[in-house]
């Protein structure tokens, strides 16, 4: 059976003591307690952020490129940032729209939340008429609006947001 371990930052040994204690009335025996100090752990937690962030950031490029959503418009950089920015928040359903314009508005600074939306609105729609079909229809299939057939960039981009979370 592999350990438990139990990472203690910044302790002095009395407190690693009460740890000890704290186990040994659990009756745990099977436990390795590993001391770092603060800055050491903040260097490996930073690691591990990143590692998520371009693992997260490729699970967005793969399903975008599935729907074949065309990478050489301006709204595909956009739409990438968004889906990201609501998975690294963490809040995939929770946030309004024009939270994520306004942290688009800041990474890419002088545009306006006009000109964010329509430029996404039109990548979508690139998508929609020239991707892969049978993946847009998986996707997004009771999403698109029967009336017009399209789908609103709210609901594209929380979708596959949450897809990916």
């Amino acid at each position: 059976m592999e350990k438990i371990k139990v990472v203690i930052i910044n302790s002095n040994k009395s407190n690693i003591n009460k740890v000890n204690e704290y186990l040994k009335l659990l009756k745990e025996e099977n436990v390795e307690i590993i001391t770092v100090k603060k800055h050491h752990y903040e260097i490996v937690k930073n690691l591990e952020d990143e590692h998520f962030q371009e693992n997260l950031k490729s699970r967005i490029i793969n399903i975008l490129d599935l729907i074949g959503m065309p990478k050489n418009r301006v709204g595909y950089q956009y739409i990438l940032s968004a889906i990201f920015y609501l998975n690294r928040t963490g809040k995939t359903r929770h946030l309004k729209l024009s939270t994520i314009y306004a942290e688009l508005m800041l990474i890419y600074q002088g545009k306006s939340m006009r000109s964010i939306d329509r430029t996404m609105e039109t990548a979508i729609e690139a998508t929609f008429n020239h991707g892969n079909k049978n993946e847009i229809d998986k996707i997004f299939h009771n999403i698109v609006s029967k009336e017009n057939g399209k789908i609103s960039n709210k609901k594209f981009i929380y979708t596959l947001a949450e897809r990916i979370s």
